[in-house]
């Protein structure tokens, strides 16, 4: 996909996302990490911060962040989504 349709298409969010929570899985916290920000920046692009879709990844990241032992970085996230849904 990345090649027939380039690095920021908006149809290779949810192949970002899901490529961030293998590597989560994988113990891999940088490359989740990047991989979900990859995800949640193309959604900002082509929705915006606040609509679901890009929170929904958010979250996600934050749920990563956590379980990484990030907890103050992903403490900071929720509010920040938190005070979008507001």
């Amino acid at each position: 996909l990345v090649r027939d349709l380039g690095p920021e298409h908006i149809y290779l969010a949810p192949s970002y996302a899901d490529l961030g929570s293998d590597y989560g899985r994988l113990g891999d916290d940088k490359t989740c990490r990047e991989y979900l920000e990859k995800a949640i920046s193309l959604r900002e692009k082509y929705f915006g911060a606040n609509h679901p879709a890009t929170l929904e990844i958010s979250v996600l990241l934050c749920e990563w962040l956590r379980v990484g032992g990030d907890a103050k970085q992903s403490y900071k996230l929720l509010m920040k989504i938190l005070t979008v849904q507001q």
